[in-house]
Parts: structure tokens; C-alpha cells; sequence
């Protein structure tokens, strides 16, 4: 068999190299371009998931964080520090447990709650009782956290007091940024038999209030979270349980966090 190359191409180098046509160049370009897209799709795909979970999971943590706060400060509202020096004579809590503001037409509401201070405990920005502060304050302090929020900043905000006399509420220090809405509600005991029959926004007898239902409105810090429009049940939707709803155009997520919580102090003895 005679493998030898024709003459002409012995002759010629140019016809031993063989390449593509310039058609199939062109749909080999065609189909890497194609193939790139679709890579590019996924990975813009992942990276948007990817981005929505992370700024939810920080959305959750500062919730459930500035739940944890308001709600330990309703539930120790009105506590007696019957250990205290003053302990011989001394039968009860002498300063107000629970009182609040109701924002009018919708905005947000403000709710300042007080307890004895026993050493070691510690107020909504940290501040921990020590026995030289009650000793300061005559033999008993009081603990009086006020929550708020700063409407222009969006951040939830509480004022710290500790003394034997607590002054009026202030602004306070943010806790937590991208709040947009914070409203509560009183549950009133108006049968005695210390369990709420009615919630309300302004209670005539503050004695009466056996519970406290909190809502936050939070956003994700960042814009980008979600593609078009997104519609979420509000604060007045879940605390009315009419479902109302918003629709915004942010891009930003956003989500209610709702949790009711007793006033221990209250609901075990007589107001």
C-alpha cells in the first residue's frame, strides 16, 4: 500500500495543513458564547440566592435579639427585690411597672417598664447592678428600660436607668438598625382572674395589664435581596389579625416579628 503523499502536496506545504472553514469557526463561537451565558446565569443565579439568605439569616438574628431584650424587660416588669436592705419592711414594688405611648396615626409606639434592680442584673444596654450602686441609691434601685424607635435612623433604640429614681424617658441608644415599625399591645385583666380578656393599644388602668404583645417590622440591610416588587404582612395585619399587608418596591426584604409575653410580677399577684 503506498502511503506516500501526492506529489503536488510534496511540492506544496500549504496543502498538508488543514484547518477550519470559517463556518465552523463561527459556530464553535457561537456555541462557547452560549455555554458562557448559561455559566454566567448560574453563577448570578447562586450568588443572588446565596446573598438573599445571608441578609435574611442577619435579619432573624436581629429580631430574635431584640425580642429577647423587650421581652425579658416585660417579663421581670415590676419585680421586688424583697432581699434588699429595705426587705424588713418592704412588700411590694413601689415604682410602675409598665406604661407606654401609643404612636398616633400608625407610628410607633413607646413602652417603659421598671423593676428592682438586685446586684447582678442588668439593664437593656448592658449595665450590671452592683451592690455599691445599692448601696448609693440608699438600699434599692430601680431598673427602668424605655423602648423606642428613631424613625429617621430606623433603629430601635432603648434608654437605660438605673437609680433609686428613675427621670423622665429619653431618646436612649440604638440597639438595632433597619427597624421600621415597632408597635405594642395590652392585654388587660378585666375580670381578675389574671389572664388577659382584651388587648389594646391604650389602656385605661394600667393595673390592669397582664401582658404585652410586641411587633417589630424589620428590613434587610441591604437593598438587591429580592427582584420586583415583594408584599408582606405589616404590623397592624398581624396584630389586628386582619392580614393587612405592604407592598414596597425597595428591593430590601422584610418581615414582622410577633411574640406576646406575661408579666410574671403581675399575673402571680394582685395588681
Amino acid at each position: 500500500m503506498n502511503t506516500t503523499m501526492p506529489r503536488s502536496c510534496k511540492i506544496d506545504p500549504a496543502c498538508r495543513q488543514r484547518g477550519f472553514s470559517l463556518i465552523e469557526l463561527m459556530i464553535s463561537v457561537t456555541i462557547g458564547l452560549v455555554v458562557l451565558a448559561a455559566v454566567l446565569y448560574i453563577y448570578s443565579g447562586n450568588r443572588q440566592g446565596n446573598r438573599a439568605q445571608e441578609l435574611s439569616a442577619r435579619m432573624l438574628d436581629s429580631g430574635r435579639f431584640a425580642l429577647e431584650i423587650i421581652g425579658h424587660s416585660i417579663r421581670e416588669a415590676g419585680f421586688a427585690d424583697l432581699s434588699s436592705a429595705e426587705s424588713s419592711f418592704k412588700a411590694s414594688f413601689a415604682g410602675t411597672p409598665v406604661t407606654g405611648t401609643n404612636g398616633a396615626l400608625g407610628a410607633p409606639d413607646v413602652i417603659t417598664l421598671q423593676r428592682d434592680g438586685a446586684v447582678n442584673d442588668r439593664g437593656c444596654l448592658g449595665t450590671v447592678v452592683t451592690p455599691a450602686m445599692i448601696t448609693a441609691a440608699g438600699g434599692n434601685v430601680i431598673i427602668q428600660e424605655s423602648f423606642n424607635l428613631d424613625t429617621v435612623n430606623n433603629a430601635l433604640r432603648c434608654d437605660e436607668q438605673i437609680a433609686a429614681a428613675p427621670g423622665a424617658v429619653a431618646n436612649g441608644t440604638a440597639l438595632i438598625s433597619d427597624v421600621e415599625d415597632f408597635q405594642v399591645l395590652y392585654g388587660l385583666d378585666t375580670t381578675g382572674d389574671q389572664s388577659a380578656d382584651q388587648y389594646t393599644a391604650t389602656p385605661a388602668n394600667w393595673n390592669q395589664v397582664v401582658s404585652a404583645r410586641v411587633c417589630l417590622q424589620l428590613r434587610s440591610s441591604e437593598a438587591g435581596a429580592v427582584t420586583g416588587n415583594q408584599t408582606f404582612l405589616n404590623c397592624a395585619g398581624a396584630l389586628s389579625g386582619s392580614g393587612a399587608t405592604t407592598t414596597t418596591t425597595d428591593r430590601r426584604l422584610h418581615r414582622v416579628f410577633l411574640a406576646t409575653y406575661n408579666l410574671r410580677n403581675r399575673v402571680t399577684n394582685l395588681p
